[in-house]
């Protein structure tokens, strides 16, 4: 990532010791996409400290040189947990990605996807799962330094051509 900085911008040191990144391509978009976290090993370090290092990596690539970068991450298994259906709380929770919770505290917004049908939920937010089966996904955003967070977005989902369409509320 640094040699694509070094091409394609200017680097320079402030006063306060800080880098300054000025790319060349005023407004340009660099996503750096990590599929999946747990996947990168980049030393000898346990799982997670990997994971960590390579989430405060990113951080600081982001608030240098402005890019953005997108991380995926798997939940634990304990998420679909009997205890929490029937407590009803299957949907996702922050406390649920795998492994480290670094990459979520550094992240602007996390997003998961929900799918009620695979832990056997036959409703979900007033909608019939037994009738939509996997066609079901609920868009949840669990944090956002931009905006509202904690909310859910109910979708049809066409897996076959990776189409997600919102859903009129389920009284309709």
């Amino acid at each position: 990532l640094k040699s694509y900085a070094a091409r394609n911008g200017t680097e320079t040191i402030g006063e306060n010791g800080r880098i300054h990144y000025k790319p060349n391509v005023e407004g340009e978009l660099v996503q750096v996409i990590v599929d999946h976290l747990a996947l990168v090993k980049l030393t000898t370090r346990s799982k997670k400290e990997e994971m960590d290092l390579l989430a405060n990596y990113l951080l600081s690539i982001r608030n240098i040189y402005a890019y953005s970068p997108l991380v995926l991450m798997q939940i634990n298994r304990t998420s679909s947990s009997m205890d929490r259906r029937n407590a009803n709380m299957a949907e996702i929770e922050l406390s649920d990605l795998k492994d480290t919770g670094t990459a979520a505290e550094a992240a602007e917004l996390v997003i998961a996807v929900y799918s009620p049908w695979r832990v056997k939920q036959p409703n979900h937010k007033g909608y019939n799962i037994k009738l939509l089966q996997d066609h079901y996904r609920a868009i949840q955003i669990l944090k956002s330094r931009l905006g509202e967070s904690e909310k859910s977005v109910s979708c049809n989902f066409w897996g076959s051509v990776g189409t997600f369409e919102e859903l009129p509320p389920a009284e309709e």
